[in-house]
This record gives C-alpha cells, sequence and structure tokens, in this order.
C-alpha cells in the first residue's frame, strides 16, 4: 500500500488520514471499505493549468522572475501536454522556443523569458 501511495504522489510514512485527503483531491474515490480506485480526474476533468505549474519544478520561480507570473495556467498546461515534469527537462528537450511561442507573448517579453530560461540552469 505505500508504494501505491509513493507512486501517488504521497510519500511512504504519510498518515492514513492525510493520505486519503491527498487522493480524494486528486479525485479518487475511496469506498467504504478503504480500498482505492481512480475513477476520475480533478474537477472539471483534470487539473487547471495553474495547479499543473505549480507541479513543475522551476516554472514558478521562472516565470515570476520575467513578471509573467499570470501566465502559470497557460504554461503548466503546456507542460502538461508536452510531458514534460521541470524546466530543466524543456531545455534538455530543447524546446525552450515552442515553450515561449505557445504563451503568445509580446517580442520583447519573449526574449527576456528565453535568456531567463538559457540562464536557469
Amino acid at each position: 500500500a505505500a508504494e501505491g501511495a509513493a507512486e501517488a504522489g504521497c510519500s511512504p510514512g504519510m498518515g492514513w488520514a492525510l493520505r486519503r485527503t491527498y487522493l480524494l483531491a486528486w479525485g479518487l474515490h475511496i469506498p467504504a471499505d478503504d480500498s482505492l480506485h481512480a475513477t476520475s480526474a480533478p474537477a472539471g476533468g483534470r487539473a487547471s493549468g495553474s495547479e499543473l505549474g505549480s507541479c513543475v519544478e522551476g516554472l514558478a520561480e521562472l516565470l515570476h522572475g520575467c513578471n509573467l507570473s499570470g501566465s502559470m495556467a497557460a504554461a503548466g498546461a503546456w507542460f502538461e501536454e508536452q510531458g514534460l515534469d521541470t524546466v530543466a527537462e524543456l531545455k534538455k528537450a530543447r524546446m525552450e522556443a515552442d515553450f515561449v511561442a505557445a504563451l503568445q507573448l509580446k517580442p520583447g517579453k519573449e526574449r527576456v523569458l528565453l535568456a531567463d530560461i538559457d540562464s536557469f540552469y
């Protein structure tokens, strides 16, 4: 059970009540017998872009540094669509220009963001 919880994003030492709360928040149905069965994504069918963005390591810091925190939802959704989990993965995949283009920024902000991504890691 602890291994399954770790895969779901919970640490193995996490107490059952906290683990149950975490799993319910992500749209897992826990029947009366407390066995776990995934039934659906969070409300609306999937997590929002801003929720996804907060899960992308380095993204909040990067966008905040460029005064683009308002683009978190679009950025998080783009990372999910591409299957990337971190800004470091973005750089490894050499998809920086694709990412910046997807945010539909003004040319000056595009250059600032690309420069910050380049110096980020």
